[in-house]
């Protein structure tokens, strides 16, 4: 049996409902760890598939050491929470488990991933920022070796890759930050640490898993009969994180007509989304809105 998990605040709770839809339609369910659960409107319906957990059923020990250092930034004790989730799962029972960012979204079945977990004890999706500094827009090449190799918003591991779920939780609670000088970046960076320490690692060999606006520049990427597709295979699941919302909601942009479904999906759950950049720009902060206008300067502008 594998497990998907989510970790959530209330406030992007429709988020996580959509998520857990989109796994509901191949079969699977979804657990949703809550920051925040006195701020669920009591209106609000989740699916049957998902099932809501407090934090309070994690180590109690290793839980406070991450609130008493992150608890004033929501975001950073969010992040530093991955490795604690999967670990619940499968002291739970799970054979794996799988974490996934809220903003993901599944277009094809997850059987994939499972199947996975028969060779491999770590999943890891690279980011698949360009590899060539020839290409234009080199803060893209230089994003490698700046954000990390691989994207902290899918993980998946199996019952006997409890090792690296201690490492990165030690990780986690040295920081959670972004600090290019120093070589962090929040969760994420190091990530790029796990094929050399670890044993069984799989890293997926393209964006058919995480896809997202960082690597829809691939030139295998496609669309064929309403599917996104990467060469031959179709997109396993999108992540609509911000870059992604800024530039599939463009209407000339080929996984459009996916953007379009996500955020139907969303207005199912809350009828307020008018658009996803909406409805980030009004969720997130002051400094998270300077990142992105920053990045636009750096687009704009680029030689």
């Amino acid at each position: 049996m594998s497990k998907f998990v989510t970790i959530s605040s209330a406030s992007h709770l429709f988020k996580a409902a959509a998520l857990a839809e989109s796994l509901a339609l191949h079969g699977a369910c979804l657990d949703v760890w809550l920051t925040d659960p006195l701020q669920v409107k009591a209106t609000f319906k989740l699916p049957v598939s998902c099932t809501l957990r407090s934090l309070e059923d994690l180590d109690a020990n290793r839980l406070a050491l991450l609130h008493k250092k992150y608890g004033l930034n929501s975001d950073a004790f969010r992040w530093s929470l991955k490795s604690l989730v999967l670990e619940k799962a499968l002291l739970e029972g799970a054979d794996s488990a799988v974490y996934l960012d809220n903003d993901l979204y599944f277009l094809q079945s997850p059987a994939s991933l499972v199947d996975t977990f028969k060779q491999y004890a770590i999943l890891l999706t690279p980011h698949f920022y360009p590899s060539n500094p020839r290409m234009k827009g080199a803060h893209w090449f230089e994003a490698n070796y700046q954000v990390g190799i691989f994207n902290a918003g899918f993980i998946g591991v199996r019952n006997d890759a409890l090792p690296f779920l201690n490492w990165w939780f030690d990780c986690c609670a040295y920081s959670v930050r972004k600090s290019y000088f120093r070589g962090l970046f929040d969760d994420q960076k190091y990530l790029d640490l796990v094929p050399t320490l670890f044993e069984a690692v799989y890293i997926h060999p393209s964006p058919t898993w995480n896809f997202a606006a960082w690597n829809d520049w691939t030139p295998a990427f496609h669309v064929s009969n309403e599917t996104l597709m990467i060469a031959e295979n179709p997109v396993v699941f999108v992540h609509f994180a911000t870059l992604s919302l800024e530039r599939f909601s463009v209407p000339a942009h080929p996984a459009n007509f996916v953007y379009q479904r996500y955020l139907s999906h969303l207005q199912s759950f809350d009828n307020k989304v008018l658009s996803l950049k909406e409805a980030y720009f009004s969720r997130r902060n002051i400094l998270n809105f300077l990142r992105y206008l920053h990045w636009r300067l750096l687009t704009t502008f680029q030689d």
